[in-house]
């Protein structure tokens, strides 16, 4: 997607068709394998780029008709880890900017999920209000919540009896 909004400012009309048509491949293709086990996934961040391609995520769910997810990179637990998590990465390959691309990979709550989803969806030419879709949007992970099944690889061993053939 942000290839396509690139491509757009470029005025690039044939690389957006080239684009459009790998995403409507690419949704059809995820909707025929996983049926209604597919779901698309935004990030939440301030990133410019961040805000403008779950813009069009959200977009794109709703014209295939699939509901949209916050999915969050955790590397750390919470923001306040976020020297430490620095210090570490920094330690293997010595100084090297992370602060950016590790802004927002913490376990996140859902107020700070809310926080950071709500202004990617203002200025959308939709009905809905920002903290609307925030809120569909964080609920729908409750459906996949409420789809986990429990299991346990805990189990008695099964030794299969088989003939050893004296070769």
């Amino acid at each position: 997607l942000l290839k396509m909004i690139n491509a757009e400012k470029d005025e690039n009309q044939e690389e957006v068709s080239k684009i459009h048509k790998e995403i409507v491949d690419f949704m059809i293709f995820c909707k025929r394998l996983f049926g209604k086990d597919f779901y698309v996934e935004c990030a939440p961040s301030k990133t410019k780029d961040q805000v403008l391609v779950n813009k069009r995520l959200y977009n794109v769910a709703k014209a295939f008709k699939v509901k949209i997810i916050p999915a969050t990179d955790s590397h750390y637990l919470t923001k306040e880890d976020r020297p430490i998590h620095k210090a570490y990465l920094n330690s293997k390959d010595g100084e090297r900017e992370v602060d950016k691309f590790y802004e927002f990979a913490h376990l996140m709550t859902y107020d700070e999920v809310f926080e950071l989803i709500t202004p990617c969806f203002i200025y959308l030419d939709i009905e809905e209000q920002p903290e609307e879709i925030a809120k569909e949007i964080l609920n729908n992970t409750l459906e996949i919540q409420n789809k986990i099944e429990d299991f346990s690889l805990e189990r008695k061993q099964i030794i299969p009896k088989v003939e050893v053939l004296d070769y």
